[in-house]
């Protein structure tokens, strides 16, 4: 039976929110990590990383959660080593790098498990168009973390296809298995605490008998949500209800100028509401904020978005939500049963072409786009002032609400029940690996963009080494000539022990007399032959030893102005 369990490929900027910018993919990494390391216990862990200390930190993070298993590194330049655990996980949607890595070994050896975060940068939507033309297997799989992500990635995955289609005539389209599965959260964290709430209301200054909002996240124009119309739908609800109302914007700015622009749009748009800012970036204020609020708001309005997991955490929190019908939103918030959808609108097609030439050409970077496209979408104020109104005036629904979004939070939505699907797809997709043909071994795997240097230049050189080239010492004094090589040689590529060690290796197995290459390297596996070949060059290089053609063998390549 196929293995089916999960190595994940682990790198800092994807789980790490101490020591670089929080964002979406990083908090959902870490929380996944946690939930992760909580669920093993004491079981194994697989880690695929580059460099031993980003394996020491994947493996200090599991003991940090009380992982007491053993941590296993499957290097990332050993790649076919992740065919221990089954399943390699990786934690974005660009999948066709290490599809194609893996093809050059050994197409089966195991699976791709990847996930959506944001889909509308350059380099993922290249990455996603990519599939189509890599070596991703059915075997594969990328989660979709809501239903509309997925339309939107079958959606350019048929664009591709008719491109291919039509411009090379192509009629297969293998790709990975697309399920909505959504991203999870630790529930736990966010249960109830009257004590904090207490605590962070007064340390605040807000009165029992007033309402207060709360949004979780960057605060940004461009890369989260624009705040007017937040802005605009409280002022006017204050005055609707007659209520005092509160503000709490739990996030970050990333610039003074955009933390005065929120200012300045607050002053002028909802004077009579008091704005708190909190650091969202730090756990204790965060959590005060979360027990402090009576109604959570998100208006997103941004492509950048594609879950959300701000509701979702709300909905753990017991707060009932006024959220846009938008992207992930839809999925998670059940309409006047968890919270409140308010509408949204947005430009047809046409209207996008210029923005995504100028995105295209680099003449907008990232930013600037997001910007442009956000300012075509439109979340419907009116609405949001009506469901603003409702729930500031009954706090039975509000209760109801809360207390609904809380179960469901619970049961859909906590790592433990998502990463039971998890594993469920891992073994799944094993299933359909050991049930596929085997590669033909014939058939020649190659990576045309990646090929050996020493292949696609191999016009390059007079001629490449050959078993019967003869191999002789010829350095009058070999240790000198050694010291020499290691004052020489590049730190970066070799430590000096093991060069040193592995050049009188092989001077001793040449010994004094002249021997063939077929005789050095005949008694050692394939690894043991290729790590002697490498070292005579590097003997060869500094003059140690002598490589040399039989008179008369082939392997000799001459110029086109040379004598036949």
């Amino acid at each position: 039976m196929a293995a089916s369990d999960i190595a994940i490929f682990y790198h800092p900027d994807g789980f790490d929110t101490k020591n670089r910018p929080l964002m979406g993919r990083r908090a959902a990494g870490k929380s996944f990590l946690d939930a992760w390391f909580d669920r093993r216990g004491n079981g194994d862990t697989y880690c695929v990383a580059a460099r031993q200390q980003d394996f020491q930190h994947f493996a200090t993070h599991g003991k940090t959660r009380g992982a007491s298993g053993r941590a296993h590194w499957l290097r990332l330049d050993r790649l076919e080593t992740a065919a221990q655990a089954g399943t390699l996980y990786f934690p974005g949607p660009d999948i066709a790098l290490n599809a194609w890595r893996r093809h050059r070994r050994d197409p089966k050896a195991f699976s791709i498990m990847g996930v959506t975060h944001t889909i509308c940068t350059k380099a993922v939507m290249d990455g996603i168009a990519e599939w189509l033309t890599a070596p991703v297997e059915p075997w594969d799989a990328v989660i979709c973390t809501s239903n509309a992500v997925r339309q939107s990635v079958d959606y350019l995955l048929a664009a591709q296809r008719e491109f291919l289609s039509r411009r090379n005539g192509a009629t297969r389209f293998p790709q990975p298995q697309l399920p909505v599965i959504p991203l999870g959260i630790n529930t736990k964290e966010f249960a109830a605490d009257d004590k904090l709430r207490a605590q962070t209301r007064t340390s605040l200054g807000i009165g029992d008998d007033e309402i207060t909002f709360l949004f979780v996240g960057r605060l940004s124009i461009y890369g989260k949500a624009h705040p007017m119309p937040m802005f605009i739908a409280l002022e006017r609800a204050a005055r609707a209800s007659g209520k005092k109302l509160h503000l709490i914007l739990a996030g970050w700015y990333a610039t003074k100028a955009l933390e005065k622009s929120f200012a300045d749009g607050a002053a002028l748009l909802c004077p009579s509401v008091t704005i708190h800012n909190v650091d969202g970036r730090d756990d204790a204020a965060r959590n005060g904020a979360w027990r402090a609020g009576d109604i959570f708001v998100s208006l997103v309005d941004n492509i950048q978005e594609t879950f959300g997991l701000t509701p979702v955490e709300a909905m753990a929190a017991g707060l009932p939500s006024v959220v846009s019908d938008w992207d992930g939103y839809r999925d998670t918030m059940r309409q006047n049963v968890d919270g409140i959808r308010v509408p949204t609108l947005q430009a047809p097609p046409a209207f996008g072409e210029a923005l995504v030439d100028r995105y295209a050409a680099d003449i907008d970077n990232y930013d600037l786009y997001l910007a442009r496209s956000t300012y075509n979408v439109v979340v419907d104020v009116d609405a949001t002032v009506e469901a603003f109104v409702r729930l500031i005036g009954d706090p039975d629904l509000r209760k109801r609400m809360g207390d609904s979004g809380r179960a469901r939070a619970t049961q859909e939505y906590d790592w433990q029940h998502v990463l039971t699907k998890y594993e469920g797809l891992s073994a799944a997709l094993a299933d359909m690996r050991e049930k596929a043909a085997a590669p033909d071994a014939k058939q020649r795997r190659v990576w045309p963009a990646r090929l050996s240097p020493y292949e696609m230049f191999a016009n390059y050189p007079t001629r490449m080494p050959q078993l019967t080239d003869r191999v002789r010492i010829v350095a009058d004094d070999v240790e000198a000539m050694i010291d020499a090589v290691k004052r020489t040689s590049n730190s970066i590529l070799d430590r000096e022990d093991v060069l040193v060690a592995n050049l009188r290796g092989v001077i001793k197995e040449i010994g004094g007399e002249e021997r063939t290459l077929d005789d050095l390297l005949k008694p050692h596996d394939a690894g043991g032959r290729m790590q002697r070949i490498a070292v005579l060059l590097r003997l060869a290089k500094f003059g140690i030893v002598a490589i040399t053609p039989v008179e008369g063998a082939g392997g000799v390549k001459r110029g086109p102005g040379d004598p036949a």
